[in-house]
């Protein structure tokens, strides 16, 4: 039985952690533009996706670098303040 070893398995569930948050912050802005990425018809809309930025989040199995999709309005973080959270899981406080 091979045993890996803790870094292989740590950087493992990193990459899990990763993504899982991507895939939510995509399906987030798709409902969000109303289209999904890529769809024929989203010149149809005044809000397109406009590329990604690199952020880094804390998470129980450490710092997570994320391709965080951005739209080009900016509309979607600006009034939940959610930016500003740099953590998984301690919420948003005011």
């Amino acid at each position: 039985i091979y045993i890996f070893p803790y870094t292989t398995l740590f950087r493992s569930l990193e990459l899990v952690v990763k993504a899982a948050l991507e895939r939510g912050l995509v399906g987030e802005l798709s409902e969000h533009l109303g289209y999904e990425k890529g769809d024929p018809d989203a010149a149809a809309y005044p809000n397109y996706v406009g590329g990604t930025s690199r952020k880094t989040t804390s998470t129980e199995v450490g710092g997570v670098d994320l391709d965080v999709p951005r739209e080009r309005a900016g509309t979607l973080y600006r009034d939940a303040g959610a930016q500003r959270c740099s953590a998984v899981g301690t919420g948003w406080t005011g």
